[in-house]
């Protein structure tokens, strides 16, 4: 999409002030979709998916980008390990993405704390009611992103190890 937007601008050689228009480009899809963030190679690929996924929606639909983040959070808690389900009364009944980030805080409590700020964004774009920005989804990539450098950069993990055994 695209418009045109008037400007005042000062025009220090005439003393005056002029009116000038700029075309305003403004990207609704991009195909291939472009990568917000790099993803490192470490990450698992169903986790990359994911998140190329939500990629791709950015641009189109804010609700549905929050809830694709969501869905990675909930990918992050299956390779992490983190109990889905227990058996209540006979029969088989979910945790909820909270539960399972409670019990992942056992494990790691400041990337359990920044994925459930994820979580609820993702909430966010659930609820018809919320109005989720471009910038609510810029703020969870930005917390996925340092959440997955942590949790699958191998190189990181080799490197504190090797400070460590020289310190």
């Amino acid at each position: 999409n695209w418009k045109v937007v008037e400007n005042q601008v000062y025009d220090e050689h005439n003393g005056g002030w002029d009116l000038i228009t700029e075309n305003q480009l403004i990207p609704i899809a991009f195909a291939p979709t472009l990568h917000l963030f790099k993803i490192h190679h470490d990450v698992p690929n169903n986790i990359k998916i994911a998140i190329i996924d939500s990629f791709k929606v950015f641009w189109i639909d804010a609700a549905s980008c929050a809830n694709k983040i969501r869905m990675v959070v909930e990918l992050i808690m299956d390779k992490q390990k983190i109990k889905k389900s227990h058996v209540q009364d006979g029969k088989r009944k979910n945790f909820t993405l909270h539960h399972r980030l409670g019990f992942f805080k056992t494990k790691n409590t400041i990337e359990a704390d920044n994925l459930m700020a994820i979580k609820w964004i993702g909430n966010s774009g659930s609820h018809s009611g919320e109005n989720l920005t471009k910038e609510d989804l810029i703020v969870a990539y930005d917390i996925l992103d340092h959440v997955i450098a942590e949790l699958y950069k191998k190189d990181s993990e080799r490197i504190k190890k090797l400070t460590n055994q020289i310190n």
